[in-house]
């Protein structure tokens, strides 16, 4: 089964299923001129403003050289664990974020995403940060990325605090930071 992966803003065809009832499919015209993106393509689509330059200042090596580090969010900003849930988001509306790590005066007791907070409004509106507080991933700041990223998925996590090797935590890492430090590699794939 053929996947071809087409230009951003143009037709992507992926077969989700085989119909059993189609014999052959014709070539169209559009997928037999796919060929990779290069300067001959310098702005020669409509409504798709392509420098050639731009794959050549993607960046050089190999995603698997990327950790926790090199994509962090940082400094940190953290909520008081007294905070009540509209302190919360208006501290997270006025710093233009979505995660909040909680604390109390020494330690971080918690991590908090946005949604979370809005949903604990309507269902229990008088509760503290504290009261929101579970249990959150930490990963060092050395940590493989794809690594992390594979354990976001299977906790279903929307991100992580990053700690240096004296225990401090430097940072935090979502997943919108990682979708952008991969979205700056050249795409491959294979069928």
């Amino acid at each position: 089964m053929p996947i071809y992966l087409v230009d951003a803003g143009h037709r992507i065809i992926t077969p989700l299923s085989v119909d059993p009832r189609i014999k052959s499919v014709e070539e169209l015209k559009s997928i037999s001129a796919i060929h990779p993106i290069g300067p001959q393509d310098h702005g020669t689509r409509e409504n798709f403003p392509y420098s050639g330059s731009e794959q050549e200042s993607a960046p050089e090596g190999d995603i698997s050289r990327l950790n926790a580090h090199d994509v962090m969010s940082s400094p940190v900003l953290y909520g008081k664990q007294d905070w009540s849930l509209d302190e919360g988001l208006s501290f997270l509306h006025e710093h233009k974020i979505r995660h909040l790590p909680v604390r109390d005066d020494q330690e971080v007791v918690g991590f908090l995403v946005e949604r979370e907070l809005l949903q604990a409004k309507l269902e229990q509106p008088e509760a503290t940060l504290a009261d929101l507080c579970a249990p959150y991933l930490m990963v060092g700041d050395d940590a493989d990325l794809r690594r992390v990223s594979l354990v976001l998925v299977e906790r279903d996590l929307d991100g992580a605090l990053v700690r240096n090797v004296q225990g401090e935590v430097i940072g935090v890492l979502t997943a919108t930071d990682i979708l952008k430090a991969i979205a700056h590699f050249e795409v491959e794939a294979w069928a």
